[in-house]
């Protein structure tokens, strides 16, 4: 009896030892970040993705992408059922694909000089952060009925399409975008002051802030440029009037639901220092991913 309660006493205090072992180990070791280039001149580039993400240089034949995959002008990116993707720009704007979505990179950013980059949001829903790591650039974010003009803020974006040209939603979480309705004014030799002072407001765009958000339907869109062909051709002052109310945007506070979506980009917090590269952490699991970036 007392060989086992010996034996039994010595099997605890290895056990208790192994732990403790085990514990200073995980506490002791800490996980190396993954080092990534920022990307150089028009280029983006894929910095995690998880599931089924294709790009394709004209929208027919379509490859499947992996984390590196580099994106030039003109590119286009898509993602499957239950797959996302990270990308990242030249300017260190971030944004996550989220599923079943499709974009297409129409103009991308290679400097201070040329500094603007544009997006094609065909479908999905994009969550994006304007870091703004080495200069100052503008980011537009294109759907089927606006244009969304991003500078140093978080954002989320979302298009759908449909026979009367879906909608398009847009959320601020800080700072403010520019949105603008994608009408198409029409030419005309007759330069009408109602289509003129129409068309300086539509060009003006709406200033969305924080905390706010917006949603704007195809069949809409079709109604204002409606009108728009017949304030050229008509003169009734009642045509002016009505496009006058249909381009007001009115925005809506963010309800609790719509604020959970950017907890997602919580889970994204940059730490900006002086070098030559940026650091990512090796998993967009959720749990304080942070991205260490070095712009020089």
């Amino acid at each position: 009896m007392m060989y086992i309660k010996r034996s039994l006493f010595f099997l605890l205090v290895l056990i208790f030892a192994l732990l403790i072992a085990v514990l200073f180990y995980s506490c002791g070791v800490k996980r190396e970040p993954l080092k990534i280039n920022l990307p150089e001149g028009k280029t983006g580039r894929i910095i995690y993705l998880v599931g089924d993400v294709f790009i394709s240089q004209d929208g027919k034949q379509w490859e499947k992408a992996n984390i590196g995959s580099r994106i030039m002008e003109d590119m286009l990116l898509k993602t499957g059922p239950n797959s996302y993707c990270e990308i990242i720009l030249n300017n260190g704007t971030l944004f996550r694909m989220k599923d079943r979505s499709q974009i297409h990179f129409v103009l991308l950013p290679s400097g201070e000089k040329y500094n603007r980059s544009m997006i094609e949001v065909i479908r999905g829903e994009i969550l994006g952060k304007a870091l703004r790591v080495g200069y100052k650039s503008i980011d537009t974010f294109i759907t089927g009925t606006l244009n969304v003009e991003v500078k140093g803020t978080e954002f989320i974006i979302k298009a759908t399409e449909g026979e009367k040209g879906g909608f398009t939603e847009v959320m601020v979480g800080t700072g403010k975008v520019i949105v603008r309705i994608n009408a198409t004014i029409p030419s005309s030799s007759e330069r009408t002051k109602a289509l003129s002072r129409i068309e300086r407001k539509i060009k003006r765009g709406f200033v969305l802030r924080e905390n706010s958000s917006l949603v704007f339907e195809g069949a809409r869109l079709q109604r204002i440029n409606n009108l728009l062909r017949k304030l050229v051709s008509s003169k009734d002052p009642s045509i002016g009037d009505e496009l006058e109310k249909e381009i007001i945007l009115t925005p809506l506070p963010i309800d609790e639901k719509e604020a959970l979506k950017f907890e997602e980009l919580k889970n994204i917090q940059p730490e900006f220092v002086i070098g030559d590269d940026f650091y990512l952490s090796p998993n967009f699991d959720g749990v304080k991913d942070i991205m260490i970036f070095r712009p020089g």
